[in-house]
């Protein structure tokens, strides 16, 4: 009845995931049997999952769209969004054994009088989201300045200054609940911006159509040669499949890039006057350039960017922070006062 590859694994011109193909097949085949059955005899799915589930796993509902249609071509019936949604959370299960084996090395300052203790707190803290840790103790801050402070990605500090090149977290701040794991996740985009894993484009803007102000930000990167010219095309399609997500005045329309770039791109749009689109009022527009073919460090790129942006629309502080960011400073500015 179902064909383990033309029919559905053929997503020719999208996202090339390097999954094993024949070892997905097996484990899935069951469940896309019941699948058609369901289409066929206009049946719901029994197992109800939250709403709106899909949008924490952007790669995986790509994928999922895709095979979708391959079935609703080949079958002539209607595959529903909870048939959807549980096929993304498969495909999320496949992605996520990819990126078990990854290495991620950061070096971490640590500037003052600090006891070992709380800097084993720290450490244990920061091998949760890094597999490897380089750590480099200065008696003072002026030592700390005396070296390049970009080639660190953070640095705790039991007194408070600022530096433009390096996250400084004040010890205080590890100990307030929540807030070191929303400065590690700040953190982690900023590291994958340093491997060049990803890119942020910020600019402010006054729109008066959502539509036109997303074209507009994506011209302005096939301008400079990031996107190829086929991706407000793609972007226009996909919108006509799944909406735009919103969350406390954040866009984020996106789309695959067919430019063979290996790395995220995401071109933020401040909107400085009132912007309203489908009854709700826009502030931050997030355009998600995802490359075509995505390797291991891609695929953890792509889910530490979406964690990020939810992230950011549920913490007041860093939303005020990034509707004022300084393209003159890093990331990690959207988490003073944290």
């Amino acid at each position: 009845i179902i064909h383990p590859y033309t029919n559905y694994f053929t997503v020719s011109n999208l996202l090339k995931y390097g999954l094993n193909f024949k070892n997905l097949y097996s484990r899935i085949k069951w469940h896309l049997l019941f699948l058609v059955n369901r289409s066929l005899l206009h049946e719901s799915i029994s197992e109800i999952l939250p709403k709106g589930i899909s949008k924490d796993y952007p790669i995986s509902l790509e994928f999922s769209i895709n095979l979708s249609k391959s079935i609703e071509e080949n079958y002539h019936v209607h595959v529903n969004q909870e048939e959807i949604d549980y096929c993304v959370i498969y495909f999320q299960m496949f992605l996520d054994e990819r990126t078990e084996n990854r290495t991620d090395e950061v070096n971490v300052a640590f500037i003052g009088s600090i006891r070992n203790s709380v800097k084993s707190f720290i450490e244990n803290k920061l091998l949760q989201v890094f597999d490897q840790l380089k750590t480099t103790d200065f008696s003072s801050i002026s030592k700390f300045n005396e070296v390049d402070p970009s080639n660190y990605l953070m640095a705790f500090s039991d007194k408070p200054f600022s530096s433009p090149k390096t996250q400084v977290v004040n010890i205080g701040t590890v100990f307030r609940p929540e807030a070191l794991s929303t400065i590690l996740q700040i953190s982690v985009v900023e590291h994958l911006t340093e491997l060049n894993l990803c890119k942020i484009f910020v600019t402010k803007i006054n729109a008066k159509n959502y539509h036109e102000e997303v074209k507009k930000l994506i011209a302005d990167q096939v301008k400079v040669g990031e996107f190829n010219e086929d991706f407000e095309e793609k972007w226009s399609n996909r919108e006509k499949d799944i909406g735009n997500i919103f969350s406390n005045g954040i866009a984020i329309p996106h789309a695959v890039d067919s430019s063979n770039k290996q790395r995220i791109l995401i071109s933020v749009g401040i909107v400085n006057n009132k912007l309203s689109f489908r009854n709700r009022e826009v502030k931050l527009i997030f355009l998600i350039a995802i490359p075509n073919t995505l390797n291991d460090d891609l695929v953890n790129a792509t889910s530490r960017v979406y964690d990020l942006i939810e992230l950011i629309s549920r913490n007041s502080v860093l939303y005020s922070n990034f509707l004022k960011y300084d393209n003159s400073k890093k990331l990690g500015q959207i988490a003073e006062g944290v």
